[in-house]
């Protein structure tokens, strides 16, 4: 399993998510860990995409 790393889109600071091939295409949300405000992730379809992220109801 790979770990994605990125930022919160609330307050900016370090998050991983672990990417499980079976996920692709799914959204994920997840509280950060630092803010713990909701976070959006909308996984690629493809296994070579990016993750897209956001606050949620940003």
């Amino acid at each position: 399993m790979e770990l994605y790393s990125f930022a919160c889109p609330w307050c900016n600071e370090p998050n991983e998510l672990p990417l499980d091939p079976g996920e692709l295409g799914q959204e994920v949300v997840m509280d950060c860990r630092v803010c713990c405000r909701p976070i959006e992730i909308k996984l690629p379809d493809q296994p070579d995409g990016e993750p897209m992220v956001r606050g949620e109801g940003q």
